[in-house]
């Protein structure tokens, strides 16, 4: 009879270890029932409206289904509040002092202040990427599917310039800290450096042909920080083109590049669900921490430096506290000084 006990337990263990694989781990500490209400939610871009409330744009993956532009409580990120809806995916959204402007797979921006909203045709391909510029309002960068970048007045969608950068998409694109140069994080593999705000070309970094899906400065400009799907995050010298060091290899693609503020840390999302923290500064990894159980499409910092906004695949919008990250990378840092390099051999 023992026999026979023993044998069930083993099978309920087995049985408990299938379904814990099945459900899978709650990395946030949600509760289950507020993962379910969550699932299936695909969240491509997201941009915070003040501190306790962000807009989002809620897609469905395929490119011709109708998208949605979403506003969300910081508090209840569950809960999403459609502000209009659109006839295809949206991918990129941007907060503007003229109302939320947000990029459809047509080409079109889509512009929605209060309760107007405006569909301003361009002309182009579908834009993958829409960039504020620092300290001009009225106009912002759009980047394009076949690889052009537009200057666009916020005021009215008007296309005030352009210039061709690469036969392939532009996935992100990065101002410089003294707003002189802009890089351009490309499908083809490569950093595109232009002059800002001319636009004109001053250098190519190969990245060895793997597409380029985030791009950052450094807070002294004179290096990039860059990832894509070659599961690498790469220090670049601005001056030379030439490759510093491959901080670390991730699980998948990275998506999102979000420079921490006061602190030569980025946070790096990635396909996986994982957010890998770096340090520019010491050039090593910090921290690996799992905070979806889908794919991270997009990540915006709070103004206050604390709270991380993450667009997942499947799990809709996430905050998290970014507040144990700095001690996490000033721990990291001191270690690294504490650790002197190996006498010279006589």
């Amino acid at each position: 009879m023992s026999c026979d006990v023993d044998r069930v337990l083993r099978n309920c263990g087995k049985l408990l270890l299938a379904l814990t694989l099945l459900i899978g781990l709650n990395p946030l500490g949600m509760a289950e029932d507020q993962q379910s209400a969550v699932s299936d939610i695909w969240i491509s871009s997201v941009t915070w409206l003040d501190e306790n409330h962000l807009a989002a744009t809620q897609s469905q993956g395929l490119l011709l289904r109708p998208g949605k532009i979403v506003r969300v409580s910081a508090e209840h990120t569950q809960e999403l509040e459609a502000l209009t809806e659109a006839e295809t995916s949206l991918w990129s959204i941007l907060s503007t002092p003229f109302g939320l402007l947000a990029s459809d797979y047509k080409g079109r921006l889509l512009r929605v202040k209060g309760s107007e909203v405006e569909t301003l045709e361009l002309g182009v391909r579908w834009i993958r990427k829409l960039v504020a510029i620092p300290g001009d309002p009225n106009s912002i960068l759009a980047g394009t599917e076949d690889g052009k970048l537009l200057v666009v007045s916020a005021e009215n969608g008007s296309e005030l310039r352009r210039a061709e950068i690469a036969a392939a998409a532009i996935f992100d694109v990065a101002v410089s800290p003294d707003g002189t140069s802009v890089a351009v994080a490309c499908g083809d593999g490569n950093l595109h450096i232009r002059t800002w705000p001319a636009l004109e070309p001053v250098k190519t970094i190969s990245g060895g042909g793997a597409a380029v899906w985030s791009v950052v400065y450094t807070a002294d400009g004179g290096r990039l920080m860059s990832g894509g799907a070659d599961r690498k995050l790469q220090v670049w010298e601005v001056a030379s083109g030439d490759p510093v060091v491959a901080i670390t290899s991730t699980r998948d693609w990275v998506t999102s590049l979000v420079p921490l503020p006061d602190s030569s840390l980025v946070a790096a999302g990635t396909l996986s669900g994982d957010v890998i923290l770096v340090d520019y500064a010491t050039l090593l990894p910090v921290q690996t921490t799992q905070v979806a159980k889908s794919g991270i499409w997009d990540m915006k910092l709070a103004a206050d430096g604390k709270r991380l906004a993450v667009g997942t695949r499947k799990h809709g919008l996430m905050i998290v506290d970014t507040a144990s990250w700095h001690e996490a990378g000033l721990q990291a840092a001191q270690t690294a000084a504490g650790q002197s390099p190996p006498s010279p051999t006589k």
